[in-house]
Formats: C-alpha cells, structure tokens, sequence
C-alpha cells in the first residue's frame, strides 16, 4: 500500500508536468467523429459513425503521452486526442491508438480507443489501480468508446460512409502504428497559430485597440496559409498597417517563418460578435483561435448638466442632470469646494459653497470604450449683503437732510417706502427733496442677485 501510494503520488506528479509543460510528438487532423455506441475494444477491425457523431472542433490533433517524445513508437501508440470544442474550450482524451484507417494505400484515418481512468485523469487498469500505460501497456483497461481521426483532404471518404444508417462501418486496417503516424508526422502540411485573446471591446463606429497571435507552417510546398477574421473583426500584418478580413502568407521552400499579426474590432462590429480567427492552407489541419464575445457600446447620450445656478447666501444646491440613455453619469468637483450628496445620481444635492465663494461641477457620461461626454455647471453662493452706520439727520423747517450708510458689499439704495419700489437714488450717501415733516426713508443694498434682507 504504501509503493502505490508513492508511485500514485509520482504519476499524479507525472500527468501535472503533462499539463503544465505541454506534449510531445503531435500529428494534426481536420477532423474527429466518435464511435456509435460503447462497445469498442483495443483493435476493433471496424468503428460505426454516423453524421451526428462528427463532433463541432477544431485544432484536432493526436499527442504523444510522453512529453518528451519527438516521434511515435509501438504497435500501440498511448496518447491523447485533443481538440478545441465550440465552446473554445481545449479537450483532452486519454486514449490508445491501435489501428490506423487506410485504402490501400491511402492514409485516410486513425482508430482511437479510449482508456479508463480515475478522478484526477490517471489512467487505471480493470481493478482500478492506477498503472504507467508506456511501462504496462498490458495493464491498460478500456471504456468500450472510440474515435476516429480524419486526416485532412479525407473527409469526403468518411462522411459518405457516415448516413445516417450506415451500411459499412468505417475499416481498420493492421498497419503499424508508429509508422502510420510517424509517415505524417514528417510530411504532412502542418500550421501552427498560437497566442490566446481576450474579449475584445469598443465603442459603437469605433476600431477597439489590438490584440496579436503568431503564424506559422512547415510542409506546405507551395500553398499559402490564409488567415480570416470572423465577421466585426479585421486583421493586419501590422498594428498601423491597413486593416481587412484576411491575410495571406506566402511559404519559402514550403515553409512559413513565425510572423505576428494584429486583430481588432472593426468600425462595423456589433455588440456580442464572437468567432474564430482561422488560419488555413491546403492538405493541412486548419487552426483557430476564439476571438470571445465582443463588448461593443452605444455612445454616450449628451450629457447636459443644467443652467449655471446663483444662491444667496444658501449653501445648498438641487441639480437635475439628465439620466443618460446608454452609458453611466457620474458627478464631480471641477473646481472650488463642494459636497456631492450622490455622485453617480443625475439628480443630487450639492453643499459645502462657502458664502461668497463656488464652485464648478461636471456630469460626466461614460460608456466602455467610447470617449466621455461632459457638461458644467457653475454654482454661485453669493453673500448677503448688510448696512452698517446708517445715520439720520435733522433740520429746521422746510429743506432737505442728507442722510448716510455703508454696506458690506455691493450698491446701496434709497427707497421712499419699505417695501422698496423705485431707488431714489444710490451710494453710501443720500440728500433727500425738501421736507417739513418727519419723513422716514429706507436703504438697503444689492450684490448679485442678493439683497439685504
């Protein structure tokens, strides 16, 4: 119990590095279909497709359980089928590949039957210990499911023996693996794109900035690789260049060296367009990579903050912008001192203006993306303005008095009655009309729109 606790430790360790270091030899297909039904052995002489058993991926390929493997060796040939499914997510399938598909001698396919194994993917024989299929490849135990690989330029083969009631199920054939897989290792066109993206996002009739992925071939012979965006995205050899739905790259001596190009959103593009920017080229496996799902955003509707606004000696202040149709407002403090009550409300009090003092505030519309939109509006607290030494005079008979006050700001004014009316006159000092009685006037002062209360 315990050497197998060791050795389960060790293999659990073993199939970590797999994962997190990568593979060995790779050999890409165009295609995967899974076997109808669960019955498969290790050398079936047959496996039963049918059209709904094609499975929806791409980057379909058969990688070697030794990572550090450069080819293929054995009759049986312990790996993984792995593909990217439609939901972009990478697919790994421990399995052994026990007989290739042929027609004469017209590498069509390769049978794959997959094997059993625990929680954590370690592979496990009938009585569910968990083994090294390379060191006891007799050990190994199976789920009765199978698939075959399509090789590219075949594919016409398997899906006219793939109706929906096939007659003749799909033939095996007693080749050698290791040969079978190492004949295509070494020849086939192969395409390499590799980098990941990341959700893309713009503004609506706005190019969103760049993303980049790497292309590569070997193989080719004289075939260009093509790269295509999906519809809402445009690609370029380089990130100023001109920008279009595809791009070609021309092989030397049959191959392509590591070139980079950009990807973006194009002016067009829709909110929640996704899809895979695909790189293709005749006999080869075409690749992809999943773009994710766009966000593109309205533009920001006008972001009107109201009319200037002037108190009188009143510190707070109602604002009532307008609440954007796309897109959030938020209010701030552009200049002076004031107190926001809800800054991301379109309507909020502002307080905290000093009397004499304000302050401007800005609603400010934003949208992912898009360039704000902005408005201000300045708040204005003025100060009351109060009398001081105002004096009165007298005289004797009939004539006129000249009476006095001072203000703490802005103009003084005379009035006959106090209720105000018509200014009899302005400033610090006011000479009344001849009077033979007791008559009393009024002053106050303005400053603004502020008058002495």
């Amino acid at each position: 119990m315990r050497k197998h606790s060791i050795y389960s430790k060790l293999l659990s360790i073993f199939l970590l590095l797999i994962t997190l270091n990568g593979f060995g030899a790779e050999v890409f297909f165009s295609q995967v279909y899974k076997g109808q039904g669960n019955t498969y052995v290790e050398e079936s002489s047959s496996i039963t497709i049918l059209t709904s058993t094609l499975i929806s991926s791409t980057n379909v390929s058969f990688v070697s359980y030794d990572p550090n493997a450069t080819s293929f060796n054995g009759n049986n040939v312990v790996g993984y089928l792995k593909y990217t499914n439609s939901s972009g997510e990478v697919v790994r399938i421990l399995v052994n590949a026990t007989r290739p598909v042929k027609d004469g001698s017209t590498k069509q396919g390769l049978y794959l039957a997959v094997m059993r194994v625990n929680g954590s993917g370690q592979p496990i024989n009938s009585s569910n210990v968990v083994i090294d299929p390379i060191a006891s490849p007799n050990s190994i135990s199976y789920s009765g499911d199978a698939y075959v690989f399509v090789i590219s330029g075949q594919e016409s083969y398997f899906s006219t023996n793939a109706a929906a009631s096939p007659v003749n199920p799909i033939q095996t054939s007693s080749d050698q693996v290791d040969t079978f897989l190492n004949s295509i290792l070494t020849s086939q066109p192969v395409i390499t794109l590799s980098g990941s993206l990341t959700p893309f996002s713009t503004c609506s009739g706005t190019a969103s900035g760049t993303q980049t992925l790497t292309v590569s071939g070997s193989n080719l012979s004289t075939n260009n690789i093509t790269v295509t965006a999906p519809t809402g995205y445009e690609i370029s050899k380089t990130s100023g260049g001109t920008y279009s739905s595809s791009l070609t790259y021309t092989p030397t001596s049959g191959s392509v060296s590591t070139s980079t190009f950009y990807i973006r959103l194009s002016t067009s593009a829709t909110n929640g367009v996704s899809g895979n920017i695909e790189a293709s080229s005749t006999g080869a496996a075409t690749k992809s990579a999943s773009t994710g799902t766009a966000t593109v955003s309205s533009q920001p509707t006008t972001s009107a903050a109201g009319a200037d606004q002037s108190n009188c000696g009143n510190a707070t202040f109602t604002m009532a912008a307008n609440t954007p149709t796309s897109g959030t407002g938020a209010w701030s403090v552009v200049s002076g001192t004031a107190t926001i009550t809800s800054t991301s409300s379109a309507t909020t009090t502002i307080t905290g203006i000093t009397a004499g003092t304000g302050a401007t505030l800005r609603w400010t519309i934003s949208s992912s993306g898009c360039t704000p939109s902005t408005d201000d509006v300045v708040l204005t607290n003025n100060s009351v303005p109060t009398i001081s030494g105002s004096t009165t005079g007298s005289r004797c008979g009939t004539g006129t008095v000249t009476l006095g006050a001072t203000a703490s700001a802005g103009t003084i004014n005379w009035y006959a009655a106090a209720t105000g009316g018509s200014s009899l006159g302005t400033g610090t000092s006011f000479t009344t009309p001849n009077i033979s009685t007791t008559t009393t006037y009024y002053v106050d002062a303005t400053s603004g729109s502020c008058t002495t209360a």
